[in-house]
Protein backbone atom coordinates (compact mmCIF):
# COMPACT_ATOMS: atom_id res chain seq x y z
CA UNK A 1 0.00 0.00 0.00
CA UNK A 2 1.13 3.44 -0.52
CA UNK A 3 0.76 6.45 0.91
CA UNK A 4 0.87 10.23 -0.99
CA UNK A 5 0.53 13.48 0.96
CA UNK A 6 -0.52 16.80 -0.11
CA UNK A 7 0.60 18.01 2.84
CA UNK A 8 3.75 18.89 5.00
CA UNK A 9 3.43 16.40 7.71
CA UNK A 10 5.74 14.32 5.03
CA UNK A 11 8.34 13.28 8.17
CA UNK A 12 5.67 12.16 10.24
CA UNK A 13 3.66 9.59 7.87
CA UNK A 14 4.47 5.91 9.01
CA UNK A 15 7.40 3.71 7.68
CA UNK A 16 7.11 1.36 5.13
CA UNK A 17 7.57 -2.23 6.74
CA UNK A 18 10.68 -4.15 6.16
CA UNK A 19 9.74 -7.46 4.35
CA UNK A 20 10.38 -10.27 7.11
CA UNK A 21 10.75 -13.38 4.81
CA UNK A 22 8.70 -15.32 6.51
CA UNK A 23 6.93 -18.48 4.66
CA UNK A 24 2.91 -18.26 3.45
CA UNK A 25 0.81 -19.34 6.74
CA UNK A 26 -0.88 -22.68 6.19
CA UNK A 27 -4.44 -23.00 7.16
CA UNK A 28 -4.41 -26.79 8.64
CA UNK A 29 -4.90 -25.10 12.24
CA UNK A 30 -8.17 -22.81 10.72
CA UNK A 31 -9.77 -25.53 9.52
CA UNK A 32 -12.16 -27.40 11.16
CA UNK A 33 -12.36 -30.70 11.86
CA UNK A 34 -16.40 -31.68 12.78
CA UNK A 35 -18.91 -29.73 12.19
CA UNK A 36 -19.63 -29.34 8.54
CA UNK A 37 -22.42 -30.62 5.94
CA UNK A 38 -22.08 -34.49 5.07
CA UNK A 39 -23.20 -32.94 1.97
CA UNK A 40 -20.29 -31.55 1.40
CA UNK A 41 -17.66 -33.81 1.66
CA UNK A 42 -16.39 -35.93 -1.26
CA UNK A 43 -17.00 -39.04 -2.19
CA UNK A 44 -14.04 -41.28 -2.63
CA UNK A 45 -14.45 -42.07 -6.54
CA UNK A 46 -14.68 -38.56 -7.28
CA UNK A 47 -11.16 -37.53 -5.75
CA UNK A 48 -7.99 -38.01 -7.52
CA UNK A 49 -5.44 -37.97 -5.22
CA UNK A 50 -1.28 -36.84 -6.32
CA UNK A 51 1.58 -39.01 -4.67
CA UNK A 52 2.63 -36.18 -2.75
CA UNK A 53 1.33 -32.43 -2.72
CA UNK A 54 3.15 -30.30 -4.78
CA UNK A 55 3.20 -26.38 -5.23
CA UNK A 56 0.28 -24.51 -6.79
CA UNK A 57 0.30 -21.01 -8.13
CA UNK A 58 3.08 -20.32 -5.75
CA UNK A 59 1.23 -20.32 -2.25
CA UNK A 60 -0.93 -22.96 -2.64
CA UNK A 61 -0.55 -26.72 -2.02
CA UNK A 62 -2.63 -29.14 -4.55
CA UNK A 63 -3.80 -32.50 -2.83
CA UNK A 64 -5.23 -33.37 -6.44
CA UNK A 65 -8.22 -33.12 -7.82
CA UNK A 66 -12.26 -33.67 -7.82
CA UNK A 67 -13.50 -33.90 -11.06
CA UNK A 68 -10.77 -30.97 -12.75
CA UNK A 69 -11.25 -28.67 -9.64
CA UNK A 70 -8.63 -28.53 -7.65
CA UNK A 71 -7.99 -29.94 -4.15
CA UNK A 72 -5.88 -27.64 -1.93
CA UNK A 73 -3.78 -29.26 0.65
CA UNK A 74 -3.85 -27.75 4.53
CA UNK A 75 -0.24 -27.07 4.24
CA UNK A 76 -0.77 -24.63 2.16
CA UNK A 77 -2.18 -21.29 2.09
CA UNK A 78 -6.28 -21.01 1.86
CA UNK A 79 -7.76 -20.18 -1.14
CA UNK A 80 -10.18 -17.21 -1.35
CA UNK A 81 -13.33 -18.59 -2.06
CA UNK A 82 -15.97 -20.48 0.23
CA UNK A 83 -16.88 -23.71 -1.42
CA UNK A 84 -12.96 -24.90 -2.80
CA UNK A 85 -12.13 -28.34 -2.22
CA UNK A 86 -9.55 -28.65 0.88
CA UNK A 87 -8.13 -31.81 2.06
CA UNK A 88 -7.41 -31.30 6.07
CA UNK A 89 -5.83 -34.07 6.90
CA UNK A 90 -8.57 -36.46 7.23
CA UNK A 91 -10.74 -35.61 4.30
CA UNK A 92 -11.47 -34.17 1.20
CA UNK A 93 -14.18 -31.67 1.14
CA UNK A 94 -15.38 -27.59 0.96
CA UNK A 95 -14.02 -25.05 2.67
CA UNK A 96 -16.51 -23.06 5.18
CA UNK A 97 -17.60 -19.87 5.65
CA UNK A 98 -16.32 -19.37 9.04
CA UNK A 99 -13.32 -21.15 8.37
CA UNK A 100 -12.66 -18.24 5.39
CA UNK A 101 -13.67 -15.90 8.21
CA UNK A 102 -10.92 -17.01 10.77
CA UNK A 103 -8.25 -16.74 7.61
CA UNK A 104 -9.37 -13.33 6.99
CA UNK A 105 -8.89 -12.13 10.55
CA UNK A 106 -12.46 -11.45 11.63
CA UNK A 107 -13.06 -11.26 15.18
CA UNK A 108 -14.04 -13.73 17.18
CA UNK A 109 -16.67 -11.80 19.20
CA UNK A 110 -18.30 -11.71 15.24
CA UNK A 111 -19.03 -14.54 15.14
CA UNK A 112 -22.06 -16.24 17.12
CA UNK A 113 -22.87 -19.72 16.57
CA UNK A 114 -26.64 -19.50 16.74
CA UNK A 115 -26.28 -17.27 13.22
CA UNK A 116 -24.39 -17.76 10.40
CA UNK A 117 -21.90 -14.80 9.45
CA UNK A 118 -23.19 -12.38 6.25
CA UNK A 119 -21.67 -14.07 2.77
CA UNK A 120 -20.94 -10.65 1.07
CA UNK A 121 -19.19 -9.61 4.28
CA UNK A 122 -17.06 -12.38 4.96
CA UNK A 123 -16.18 -12.57 1.51
CA UNK A 124 -15.62 -8.83 0.55
CA UNK A 125 -13.23 -8.49 3.78
CA UNK A 126 -9.18 -8.40 2.90
CA UNK A 127 -7.37 -9.24 6.00
CA UNK A 128 -9.29 -7.78 8.87
CA UNK A 129 -6.73 -8.61 11.11
CA UNK A 130 -4.38 -6.41 9.27
CA UNK A 131 -6.19 -3.62 8.27
CA UNK A 132 -7.13 -3.36 12.57
CA UNK A 133 -2.91 -3.14 13.28
CA UNK A 134 -2.84 -0.44 9.69
CA UNK A 135 -5.36 1.71 10.58
CA UNK A 136 -4.00 1.91 14.69
CA UNK A 137 -0.60 2.76 13.38
CA UNK A 138 -1.85 5.43 10.59
CA UNK A 139 -4.69 7.05 13.21
CA UNK A 140 -2.35 9.11 14.62
CA UNK A 141 -1.63 10.59 10.85
CA UNK A 142 -5.18 10.37 9.61
CA UNK A 143 -6.35 12.27 12.44
CA UNK A 144 -4.09 15.22 13.53
CA UNK A 145 -4.80 16.67 16.90
CA UNK A 146 -4.94 20.54 16.59
CA UNK A 147 -3.42 22.54 19.19
CA UNK A 148 -6.30 23.87 21.39
CA UNK A 149 -6.17 19.99 21.62
CA UNK A 150 -9.96 19.09 20.05
CA UNK A 151 -10.03 16.74 17.08
CA UNK A 152 -11.94 17.74 14.02
CA UNK A 153 -15.35 16.26 15.19
CA UNK A 154 -14.89 18.29 18.33
CA UNK A 155 -13.79 15.39 20.41
CA UNK A 156 -10.79 16.23 23.65
CA UNK A 157 -7.95 14.24 23.61
CA UNK A 158 -9.49 12.11 26.51
CA UNK A 159 -12.12 11.43 24.27
CA UNK A 160 -10.24 10.13 21.28
CA UNK A 161 -10.03 6.26 21.02
CA UNK A 162 -6.57 4.45 21.69
CA UNK A 163 -4.76 2.39 19.54
CA UNK A 164 -3.83 -1.31 20.09
CA UNK A 165 -0.40 -0.62 20.81
CA UNK A 166 -0.70 2.61 22.62
CA UNK A 167 -3.03 0.40 25.16
CA UNK A 168 -0.31 -2.74 24.99
CA UNK A 169 2.35 -0.36 25.79
CA UNK A 170 0.48 1.52 28.33
CA UNK A 171 -0.38 -2.16 29.98
CA UNK A 172 3.36 -2.55 30.35
CA UNK A 173 4.12 0.10 31.80
CA UNK A 174 1.44 0.09 34.43
CA UNK A 175 3.16 -3.03 35.72
CA UNK A 176 5.13 -2.24 39.20
CA UNK A 177 7.10 -4.40 41.05
CA UNK A 178 4.66 -5.60 43.92
CA UNK A 179 5.19 -4.43 47.38
CA UNK A 180 3.91 -5.72 50.75
CA UNK A 181 4.75 -4.90 54.21
CA UNK A 182 4.90 -7.82 56.78
CA UNK A 183 3.51 -7.25 60.37
CA UNK A 184 5.51 -7.78 63.46
CA UNK A 185 5.25 -11.77 63.65
CA UNK A 186 7.44 -11.87 67.05
CA UNK A 187 5.51 -13.34 70.51
CA UNK A 188 4.30 -10.65 71.83
CA UNK A 189 3.13 -8.68 68.25
CA UNK A 190 -0.58 -7.90 67.48
CA UNK A 191 -0.16 -10.27 65.00
CA UNK A 192 1.18 -13.17 67.14
CA UNK A 193 -1.27 -12.28 69.90
CA UNK A 194 -4.43 -12.31 67.59
CA UNK A 195 -3.67 -15.94 66.25
CA UNK A 196 -2.86 -17.54 69.53
CA UNK A 197 -6.78 -15.95 70.74
CA UNK A 198 -8.23 -17.66 67.42
CA UNK A 199 -6.39 -20.70 67.95
CA UNK A 200 -7.53 -20.75 71.80
CA UNK A 201 -11.09 -20.32 70.17
CA UNK A 202 -11.54 -22.94 67.82
CA UNK A 203 -9.46 -25.91 70.66
CA UNK A 204 -12.16 -24.83 72.86
CA UNK A 205 -14.32 -27.74 72.24
CA UNK A 206 -12.18 -30.28 70.87
CA UNK A 207 -11.61 -33.55 72.54
CA UNK A 208 -7.76 -33.43 72.53
CA UNK A 209 -8.07 -30.03 73.14
CA UNK A 210 -4.49 -29.03 75.37
CA UNK A 211 -2.70 -31.37 72.42
CA UNK A 212 -4.55 -29.03 69.58
CA UNK A 213 -3.33 -26.55 70.94
CA UNK A 214 -0.17 -27.00 71.36
CA UNK A 215 0.05 -28.36 68.06
CA UNK A 216 -1.33 -24.96 66.53
CA UNK A 217 1.58 -23.63 68.47
CA UNK A 218 4.68 -25.41 66.96
CA UNK A 219 2.61 -24.54 64.04
CA UNK A 220 2.68 -21.21 64.50
CA UNK A 221 6.01 -21.35 65.05
CA UNK A 222 6.83 -23.40 61.71
CA UNK A 223 4.94 -20.68 60.00
CA UNK A 224 6.63 -17.67 61.19
CA UNK A 225 9.93 -19.43 60.71
CA UNK A 226 9.37 -19.43 57.09
CA UNK A 227 9.40 -14.99 56.76
CA UNK A 228 12.59 -15.21 58.80
CA UNK A 229 15.69 -13.81 56.61
CA UNK A 230 16.42 -17.47 55.99
CA UNK A 231 13.29 -17.92 53.70
CA UNK A 232 10.96 -20.75 54.06
CA UNK A 233 11.71 -23.53 54.24
CA UNK A 234 8.39 -25.96 55.19
CA UNK A 235 5.01 -25.14 54.23
CA UNK A 236 2.77 -24.89 57.31
CA UNK A 237 -0.90 -24.78 57.02
CA UNK A 238 -2.96 -22.49 59.89
CA UNK A 239 -6.08 -24.45 60.15
CA UNK A 240 -7.90 -22.23 62.78
CA UNK A 241 -7.83 -19.87 60.47
CA UNK A 242 -9.94 -20.98 57.95
CA UNK A 243 -13.93 -20.74 58.01
CA UNK A 244 -15.35 -22.83 60.70
CA UNK A 245 -17.25 -24.97 58.33
CA UNK A 246 -13.79 -26.18 57.12
CA UNK A 247 -11.34 -26.20 59.83
CA UNK A 248 -11.73 -29.90 60.88
CA UNK A 249 -11.04 -30.86 57.26
CA UNK A 250 -7.81 -28.90 57.10
CA UNK A 251 -6.66 -30.15 60.46
CA UNK A 252 -7.00 -33.96 60.06
CA UNK A 253 -6.33 -33.48 56.41
CA UNK A 254 -8.09 -35.48 53.72
CA UNK A 255 -8.39 -39.24 54.64
CA UNK A 256 -7.11 -41.80 51.86
CA UNK A 257 -8.01 -45.56 51.37
CA UNK A 258 -5.69 -48.43 50.89
CA UNK A 259 -6.00 -51.81 49.58
CA UNK A 260 -4.92 -54.29 52.46
CA UNK A 261 -1.62 -55.45 52.16
CA UNK A 262 -1.49 -59.07 49.95
CA UNK A 263 1.41 -60.02 51.85
CA UNK A 264 4.38 -61.82 50.61
CA UNK A 265 3.71 -65.35 50.43
CA UNK A 266 4.48 -67.11 46.89
CA UNK A 267 1.23 -68.72 45.37
CA UNK A 268 2.41 -71.42 42.84
CA UNK A 269 0.19 -71.29 39.90
CA UNK A 270 -2.16 -74.33 39.04
CA UNK A 271 -1.20 -77.44 36.94
CA UNK A 272 -2.29 -76.97 33.12
CA UNK A 273 -4.83 -78.83 31.83
CA UNK A 274 -3.31 -80.66 28.80
CA UNK A 275 -5.83 -78.37 26.62
CA UNK A 276 -4.00 -75.57 27.85
CA UNK A 277 -0.59 -76.70 27.56
CA UNK A 278 -1.54 -77.69 23.99
CA UNK A 279 -2.10 -74.09 23.22
CA UNK A 280 0.84 -72.86 25.20
CA UNK A 281 3.14 -75.26 23.08
CA UNK A 282 1.46 -73.83 19.56
CA UNK A 283 2.12 -70.32 20.92
CA UNK A 284 5.72 -70.82 21.72
CA UNK A 285 6.27 -72.61 18.60
CA UNK A 286 4.67 -69.45 16.70
CA UNK A 287 7.82 -67.57 18.34
CA UNK A 288 10.51 -69.78 17.70
CA UNK A 289 11.09 -68.62 13.86
CA UNK A 290 11.53 -65.50 14.86
CA UNK A 291 14.43 -66.24 17.21
CA UNK A 292 12.37 -64.77 20.38
CA UNK A 293 11.99 -67.93 22.16
CA UNK A 294 14.12 -71.04 21.58
CA UNK A 295 13.34 -74.36 22.76
CA UNK A 296 9.63 -74.60 23.95
CA UNK A 297 10.47 -78.33 26.34
CA UNK A 298 12.18 -76.38 28.90
CA UNK A 299 9.66 -73.68 29.15
CA UNK A 300 6.73 -76.01 28.87
CA UNK A 301 8.16 -77.96 31.68
CA UNK A 302 8.55 -74.88 34.23
CA UNK A 303 4.81 -74.15 33.49
CA UNK A 304 3.65 -77.95 34.16
CA UNK A 305 6.63 -78.62 36.81
CA UNK A 306 3.53 -79.31 39.31
CA UNK A 307 1.64 -81.30 36.47
CA UNK A 308 1.71 -86.07 37.68
CA UNK A 309 2.30 -86.35 33.45
CA UNK A 310 5.83 -84.63 34.10
CA UNK A 311 7.11 -86.38 36.87
CA UNK A 312 9.44 -83.60 37.66
CA UNK A 313 12.14 -83.88 35.37
CA UNK A 314 13.71 -81.88 33.13
CA UNK A 315 13.15 -82.93 29.81
CA UNK A 316 16.14 -82.63 27.09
Amino acid sequence: MEVFSLTSLGKNLPMMPTHQGLPPREMSNLLLLIGYPDQDRAKLRQISKLPSPTTYQEHYQLYGHVQNLPIYDGTGCMPDSVGRWVFDGSRVRKLQLDELAKGKGVPGEWRDKTRELPYKAVVGATAVHIWTVVCDAVAGWLIPTPKDGTTSSGETDSDTVTTAAETWAADEEEDEDWDYTLPDLSEGGEWYQERVESLRQATRNLPDREEAYQDGLEALKIHRDNYSPAGPKYLQVLWWEFPPDHQEAVRRGSSMRFLVDPGEEIVPNPALTDEQIQVVGEFVDELEPPGSCVGSAPFLWYLNQDSPDNGGALPT
